[in-house]
């Protein structure tokens, strides 16, 4: 993409990052080692999440962009799901819980509003594109018919 030199300049790649090293050190807790699977998935999803935003930004246009910030906010979706059944649990306390929560919803949010920025401008070069086939500077419609 180019309004990131490196997938590492975007903010929310960099909040996702934070995420997964909070979440790294709530799980070495003793309370996650009877749940494993809880605990690999909660190491997991940040993981994704920033998987997901270093794929986008390596793809060549901003729809697929789109399609894999969309996947990042649903990683963060489950995230916090998951992060209250580890409340429902007794495995984090309140004030972890809603650290969690509240860093996973920032990094949807931030992840949606890319998305609409992408979104806006592929409408406005949609229009662009439009406007220029209607000037008549298009090559393909000056060429005459061959006979």
């Amino acid at each position: 993409m180019g309004a990131f030199r490196s997938f590492e300049d975007m903010e929310v790649w960099q909040r996702s990052r934070e995420l997964a090293n909070y979440l790294y050190g709530v799980t070495s807790s003793e309370k996650f080692q009877k749940d494993e699977f809880l605990k690999a998935r909660l190491r997991q999803l940040p993981v994704e999440i920033m998987g997901d935003l270093v794929r986008g930004h390596d793809k060549a246009s901003g729809r697929q962009m789109i399609v894999h910030l969309s996947a990042a906010r649903a990683a963060a979706a489950e995230l916090r799901s998951l992060l209250y059944i580890c409340s429902d649990q007794g495995y984090i306390s309140n004030e972890v819980f809603q650290k969690g929560t509240s860093m996973a919803t920032e990094i949807s949010k931030m992840a949606y509003g890319f998305m609409r920025y992408l979104r806006e401008s592929i409408e406005k070069q949609k229009q662009t594109d439009g406007n220029k086939k209607d000037d008549g500077k298009n090559t393909a419609q000056s060429v005459p018919d061959r006979q």
